[in-house]
């Protein structure tokens, strides 16, 4: 289970292979995430890009859902939640645990919230 926020660990070393670089690498993708939602790979020939990171090929294929879809409003209201709730993970993992970010941190512990 790849959670979010690193034990004291893995936190020190992002040497490349190590655990701390892993959940870096998750961290520093997650970044792309509302992009590849309102923006996502789309097919072209018969082909589509795929990303081998599942938290950003998940929103590549929720961005692709959201494009069939076609509703401007209902793509930015779901990258407004994406926005919001990576932002409450990123509040949680530097120990601010007030608001959405409890939630966020519960999640992540469950897998539910997760990076890859």
């Amino acid at each position: 289970m790849a959670h979010l926020y690193p034990s004291p660990a893995a936190a020190h070393s992002t040497e490349p292979g190590t655990e701390g670089w892993r959940r870096q690498h998750e961290r520093d993708t997650l970044a792309s995430v509302p992009g590849a939602i309102t923006d996502p790979n789309l097919p072209s020939n018969g082909r589509i890009i795929q990303s081998y990171i599942p938290s950003q090929e998940q929103a590549h294929h929720a961005g692709r859902a959201l494009h069939t879809i076609n509703d401007p409003g209902l793509t930015a209201a779901v990258s407004t939640e994406v926005k919001a709730e990576l932002a409450a993970i990123e509040q949680a993992e530097c120990g601010d645990l007030s608001s959405r970010a409890i939630q966020a941190r519960a999640e992540s512990g469950r897998g539910l919230t997760r990076a890859g």
